[in-house]
């Protein structure tokens, strides 16, 4: 039989070649060919902040693609806008967070 586990992380069909995981990998395999490759990388991160997750997680996943996206591009006003703001959402979110306690 099917496991939990196998029907946690079993991707449907269409979702495989069309739907975000789809789109995720191929602007990954961008990113991997071409690490210079700006769009690759913020659609990489626009893709993790869609996250089904948390948003915490995916916003540290997005922030760890960004940061991953600086090291090769690290004059890109681009990626630097977009990591600040991811970061900047972030900190409110904790912030908010802090407030509820």
């Amino acid at each position: 039989g099917v496991t939990r586990l196998e029907k946690e992380w079993r991707v449907p069909t269409e979702e495989r070649y069309f739907g975000a995981t789809a789109q995720l990998a191929a602007a990954r395999r961008m990113t991997t060919l071409d690490p210079s490759n700006v769009s690759a990388w913020l659609r990489v991160a626009e893709l993790l902040m869609q996250g089904d997750g948390q948003v915490a997680i995916s916003q540290d996943l997005a922030l760890n693609a960004l940061s991953n996206a600086l090291d090769a591009n690290s004059s890109s006003v681009l990626l630097w806008l977009a990591y600040l703001k991811v970061l900047q959402q972030k900190d409110a979110a904790e912030a908010q967070e802090m407030m509820e306690i």
